[in-house]
């Protein structure tokens, strides 16, 4: 008989052993659904692989606050007032640069020891400036593939025994390295390893990679630990103007789904939601991925986009045991969503795809983006607009279907998307160090972060109200 997967590697929180701290900077804003830093913790692989085949892997601790409240910083203090810390991991988005900045200010600050401060993360992939270039306290800073670097560049800091500056120097590390995929490490002072043209990184990394030590969450599962899972990298679709992962439809599936039975083990009553920006198809996931999870026997739900799905897709998922299914709709308007590079997306395609996930039993969470204006910068939101996208969701919540929750966004401009790059070709300045922050927001999903267009105030309240959750955010459909 086979041998069971085994079980995974688990990040606790800091301890009087911990010499490397992994600090996710903390959203902004109050997400609805508290998940795993999936980007950190891959990049954190190889090094918790070998800190805990050396027996250290107490000296690796993470720290993953929920909100950027005057707590966390307050703990993050002590910890690091300490001495203990050594090197200090921060990843961080666009969004939470200005936070992830306050940690490393932080750890100069009142560290009674000098700490060595990598950056990476969603941000520092998409920048055109690297955090270590643009925000002094930083030493060095990753993009790209940072499983292949970060474990040896850590490491010579814990061990190499050379001097601070000398430990820093990226080129003398990881010049004789097989390393695979692609990235950049950017110093302070300018200097840059570049490394690519090799074989791709393993994509297997997303199942085989450290948890944390924690219990996640999701309303649309009550009453259960809720597992957040990816079992690919990329987009399928790949063609919002407003995401940077628009990768001309490239994804890459895991080559095994085996260690995912180990998941299932450490876990054995938790819900499984997974993150992957769509949930693959093909067929080993129709052979192998979704017998597993029927036969796990507990609820999951995914990720999809519309126009991809077929009816027989649908009620497979379901037959194998998901419940809920989010997709993005975006706006009411087909000029809108055309823009934001969902033209494919009519409002009979909507209606249509709605009752098969209703026929199937399924719920739904659907995700709105108002404020969205053409890669020109000309505004598109409009009244009319505004009140079609409400006319839209009225038929959703109409059609029968369960809707577990109405997520509105407002359009942000992000560094590496088309849109950014189409505005700052027209001359437009964008600080993506500094977003702006817009308090009449905080309502949305995404919160007060980075918006850079301007709404009145009477349509963002109508925006705001489709954000009530299962319940009919609208007059008559919640009759």
């Amino acid at each position: 008989m086979q041998a069971r997967a085994s079980r995974p590697l688990l990040i606790g929180a800091p301890t009087d052993a911990t010499r490397v701290l992994l600090v996710h900077a903390p959203y902004p804003g109050t997400l609805k659904f508290e998940a795993q830093p999936s980007s950190l913790l891959t990049a954190a692989a190889p090094l918790a692989q070998t800190l805990a085949a050396q027996g250290r892997l107490a000296e690796l601790a993470i720290v993953d606050p929920p909100s950027a409240c005057e707590s966390f910083f307050n703990e993050l203090e002590r910890i690091l007032e300490t001495g203990r810390i050594e090197v200090l991991c921060i990843s961080s988005s666009t969004a939470a640069i200005q936070e992830a900045h306050r940690v490393a200010r932080l750890a100069r600050k009142v560290s009674p020891r000098p700490v060595h401060i990598i950056g990476g993360g969603p941000h520092e992939d998409d920048i055109d400036v690297p955090m270590a270039e643009r925000l002094p306290e930083f030493d060095l800073s990753v993009a790209g593939d940072g499983e292949e670097v970060l474990a040896p560049l850590v490491l010579e800091l814990l061990d190499g025994g050379a001097s601070a500056q000398a430990s820093l120097d990226a080129p003398a590390i990881l010049s004789g390295l097989e390393l695979r995929g692609q990235g950049v490490v950017s110093r302070r002072d300018g200097k840059r390893f570049e490394w690519g043209g090799g074989a791709p990184t393993s994509v297997d990394v997303v199942l085989t990679r450290p948890w944390m030590d924690k219990s996640v969450h999701f309303e649309v599962f009550p009453g259960r630990e809720t597992l957040p899972l990816m079992v690919s990298r990329g987009c399928s679709y790949g063609q919002c103007t407003f995401c940077a992962e628009a990768s001309g439809g490239r994804q890459r599936v895991v080559s095994s789904f085996e260690p995912l039975e180990g998941l299932l083990d450490a876990w054995p009553n938790a819900a499984l939601y997974f993150q992957d920006s769509i949930f693959p198809t093909g067929r080993r996931v129709q052979e192998e991925l979704l017998p597993m999870l029927a036969a796990s026997g507990r609820p999951w739900g995914c990720q999809v986009y519309l126009p991809s799905l077929s009816e027989r897709w649908v009620h497979a998922l379901s037959e194998h045991g998901c419940i809920y299914l989010y997709t993005g709709i975006e706006s009411g308007s087909p000029s809108i969503r055309a823009a934001v590079g969902k033209a494919k997306l009519g409002d009979s395609m909507v209606g249509e795809r709605i009752g098969w996930m209703r026929d199937a039993g399924l719920r739904v969470g659907i995700s709105l983006m108002f404020g969205v204006f053409h890669q020109d910068g000309r505004m598109l939101e409009t009244e009319e607009s505004v009140r079609a996208t409400e006319a839209l969701i009225e038929r959703v919540y109409s059609s029968g279907v369960s809707v577990a929750g109405v997520y509105p966004n407002v359009m942000t401009v992000l560094p590496g998307t088309s849109l950014a790059r189409s505005l700052q070709a027209r001359g437009a300045s964008l600080d993506f160090y500094s977003p702006p922050r817009t308090p009449a927001l905080d309502a949305f999903e995404d919160g007060g972060v980075g918006f850079t267009g301007a709404l009145p105030q009477g349509l963002l309240r109508r925006a705001a109200r489709l954000g009530v959750a299962g319940t009919g955010a609208l007059g008559s459909a919640s009759g």
